[in-house]
């Protein structure tokens, strides 16, 4: 089987066999790394002092979202926070991402002269780590996390204590989706304001004024209302008035340069309850400018109404391709289809839908060609990008209107980004990421389950055994005997293609501690991998890297794999014969 196996199958990372010398060479380097590890025991994460130290940021994320961030600047706490994560000490994993792939973490970023550190603490497996985004992972020691929680929290209820209430003291019933969006809206002059270094310590709503567009018949009223509010710096001879800034009585108004504020948002009230939808934040020049000319007066009879009409029209328009909302599906063909032909085949059936005109649309499309797709796996997905040129009418961004084209020439425009998804012999293509989920879990088998086109061996050591065929990736513990971890191919990497241009792929570093696994693409290099423990099973997931030096199996490897079946296949290493799923969990 293994002879028929290398002549028919031309596998993705096309192993490299290693040279006598080459060997030779890494087995002396392997001794001399040995003895330097006796000579220098277990490493520690080094941290600089506290003086060099200007500032500490420490964010929480909880499902991956900010729950908040503070900025230390006191000497002391800074202390608390090195002091903290000292001694941590190194371990053998290696750092591929920007951010942990865990859902939950401390990010602690130490902000110094000339560089930026950050660290990101996190709890896995019942034990804390400190991951130092592509540098390394390091085991904290004691109450590490406690300590540094502690800071945390105490300078997040400090900054809650200081955080501005805004009062309302406008008169009027305004209803609330218009409240809490001149609020948000406040609350961003705030900050802008505080980064001038203003220190802004309180903050009022004055007046919500409702300006008549006369579209209130229409099934979706648009409605505006022009904001006015007040902000109290701490010392107001700081205050540099600029554009426009006006002050009364000591405290900042809402005028600036181009004017007072107007809040636009639309009112669908034809269901049960009223649904609010906010559209822009606009002034009073562009009010009495762009859409107070003769023009726009004669077809609206107001500058307030054509603003309402015009914005709103413009916050649904389409004027890239990157922005059409069509759902493109394609059902498997029987066998493989390969995931870059349907990229092309579904984006395809994008361009050819953008020859007919539509009202939400500022362009059409009249021919195209030269169509380049690519499409790489991230998380449960392939983000499919790509180019095209084109002849259209009308206006396409960021091109312009097409009588600036001259007549008969093609221009090149991006396609934007999208999504496919194979669920249940269906791809499927949208602008929906979705819950983006890296996913490693056990793949259902059955023993009658044939081994298909073969398996592919990673790694063998004297410990474990790597190996993937269209039926998972396996971790087999030659000492217990057992299969130590496994994934399901189809949903860590969207497919269980182990041949040809593109498809799932495998690599394990020398010493046999990492594993890789990542969809490679048709064209270009992966994006973003697995990088798994070999002796734990834990994993993380971010930007693909290549590991260096990778384990290329030598020729006997392959022969030791026989059986037709996953029930019946084995693995002998010349001592022993081992059924390799004799403890497996079979499905049904």
């Amino acid at each position: 089987m293994c002879t028929k196996l290398k002549n028919r199958v031309k596998n993705i990372l096309n192993y490299k066999k290693l040279a006598f010398w080459i060997a030779c060479a890494a087995a002396v380097a392997a001794a001399v790394w040995a003895v330097l590890l006796m000579a220098n025991p277990a490493q520690t994460l080094e941290l600089p002092d506290t003086a060099s130290v200007f500032t500490v940021e420490m964010e929480q994320f909880n499902d991956r979202s900010s729950v908040g961030r503070v900025v230390i600047t006191g000497a002391e706490q800074i202390d608390a926070v090195l002091s903290a994560m000292a001694g941590a000490k190194k371990t053998l994993r290696r750092s591929v991402n920007d951010y942990p792939a865990q859902d939950n973490y401390l990010v602690v970023r130490l902000i110094m002269e000339n560089e930026t550190r950050t660290l990101c603490l996190y709890s896995e497996g019942g034990r804390e780590y400190i991951e130092e985004p592509y540098v390394g992972f390091y085991k904290t020691r004691g109450n590490s996390s406690k300590a540094l929680y502690q800071v945390y929290t105490d300078n997040m209820e400090k900054s809650s204590d200081n955080a501005i209430n805004i009062r309302w003291e406008a008169s009027g019933d305004v209803p609330q989706p218009v409240r809490d969006y001149a609020a948000d809206y406040v609350r961003e002059q705030i900050e802008y304001y505080n980064s001038l270094g203003y220190n802004i310590t309180d903050a009022k709503i004055i007046a919500l004024t409702h300006m008549n567009t006369g579209t209130a018949s229409l099934t979706k009223a648009i409605r505006m209302w022009r904001l006015e509010y007040r902000l109290l710096p701490d010392d107001a001879g700081k205050v540099v008035l600029a554009g426009g800034m006006k002050m009364e009585d000591g405290w900042l108004t809402e005028w600036g340069s181009a004017g007072q504020p107007y809040l636009l948002l639309v009112c669908d009230d034809t269901g049960t309850e009223a649904s609010w939808q906010r559209v822009c934040v606009t002034n009073t020049d562009v009010i009495t400018q762009e859409y107070g000319t003769h023009e726009m007066l004669e077809r609206y009879g107001s500058e307030f109404t054509a603003a309402a009409m015009e914005l709103y029209k413009k916050s649904l328009e389409i004027r890239t391709i990157g922005q059409v909302p069509d759902v493109y599906t394609r059902k498997e063909e029987l066998g493989h289809t390969a995931v870059q032909r349907i990229a092309e085949i579904l984006m395809t059936e994008l361009l050819n839908g953008l020859k007919t005109e539509q009202a939400v649309r500022t362009f059409t499309i009249t021919d195209w060609k030269n169509l380049s797709v690519s499409a790489d796996r991230m998380y449960d997905a392939w983000v499919v990008n790509g180019d095209v040129e084109v002849r259209y009418e009308g206006v396409l961004s960021p091109v312009g209107d097409s009588g600036t084209v001259p007549q008969g020439e093609y221009v090149s425009v991006s396609l934007g980004e999208r999504y496919l998804r194979h669920e249940d012999g269906v791809y499927t293509l949208s602008l929906s990421a979705g819950e983006q989920r890296a996913i490693l879990e056990p793949p259902f088998l059955a023993p009658d389950m044939s081994v298909g086109v073969g398996v592919i061996p990673d790694y063998a050591g004297s410990d474990i055994l790597v190996f993937h065929g269209y039926f998972g990736l396996f971790i087999y513990d030659l000492k217990a005997e057992k299969i130590a971890f496994a994934a399901d191919l189809e949903k860590a990497v969207g497919t269980t293609v182990i041949q040809g241009s593109e498809g799932a792929a495998v690599r394990v570093s020398a010493d046999g501690n990492t594993i890789q696994l990542f969809y490679y693409p048709e064209q270009g290099e992966p994006k973003m991998a697995y990088t798994i423990d070999s002796h734990t099973g834990s994993y993380t997931y971010g930007e693909y890297a290549p590991i260096d030096p990778c384990f290329s199996p030598p020729d006997e490897l392959c022969g030791r794999f026989s059986g037709p079946t996953l029930g019946e296949l084995s693995y002998a290493d010349g001592e022993k014969s081992r059924l390799l799923f004799a403890n497996w969990d079979w499905a049904g």
